[in-house]
């Protein structure tokens, strides 16, 4: 939805990210509706392009999507500040939250 509004002002994904201040990680999967948009950088966005921004968008149809099974489980550690504002910035840098980071990182260690 917001993606044609971007075009239309001839922004990469990129810059419109630096604009709102999210990485065009968070900005990418947004327009895709892989994610809910934040509310505070919905209205950044917003203003910006100038155009109504719903809260979420939703998926295109017809996109086959991947089952997982999945389980809930409670993970606690104990981090540092160092090592937490070094996990902050890894996983806002990827553009994905902390627990999407530590369970990527998990997967790939496999």
């Amino acid at each position: 939805m917001f993606k044609q509004a971007r075009r239309e002002k001839n922004l990469t994904q990129q810059q419109l990210a630096e604009m709102v201040g999210c990485s065009q990680g968070n900005l990418a999967n947004w327009e895709t509706g892989r994610f809910p948009i934040p509310e505070h950088y919905r209205m950044e966005l917003q203003k910006v392009l100038q155009c109504h921004i719903p809260a979420h968008i939703p998926r295109p149809r017809g996109r086959k999507r991947q089952k997982f099974e999945t389980d809930t489980i409670s993970v606690s550690f104990h981090l540092s500040e160092t090592q937490w504002i070094k996990l902050k910035k890894m996983s806002h840098d990827v553009g994905l939250s902390m627990v999407e980071y530590l369970v990527r990182e998990l997967e790939l260690g496999e």
